[in-house]
């Protein structure tokens, strides 16, 4: 058996991907669904903290806050 394989990838990932015709290629969709969602939820929730900030901190444009208050980086 070559690769370290006892079976084939595609065998064991039916559980996770049901019926797909391309288990492996299911898996990587279901993983970028998955990122992109986190990927929202965080610019959300950073643009909610921002309003909120700048809501408490008195500015009347959250540009104000992100330009005096916040990193570029988001950090």
């Amino acid at each position: 058996m070559r690769g370290g394989f006892k079976r084939k990838p595609q065998t064991w990932l039916k559980r996770y991907t049901g019926s797909a015709k391309a288990p492996l290629h299911r898996l990587r969709g279901l993983c970028a669904d998955h990122v992109r969602r986190e990927t929202e939820e965080a610019i959300l929730a950073r643009a909610e903290a921002v309003r909120k900030a700048s809501r408490n901190l008195g500015h009347t444009e959250t540009a104000t806050t992100e330009r005096h208050h916040l990193t570029p980086d988001g950090r």
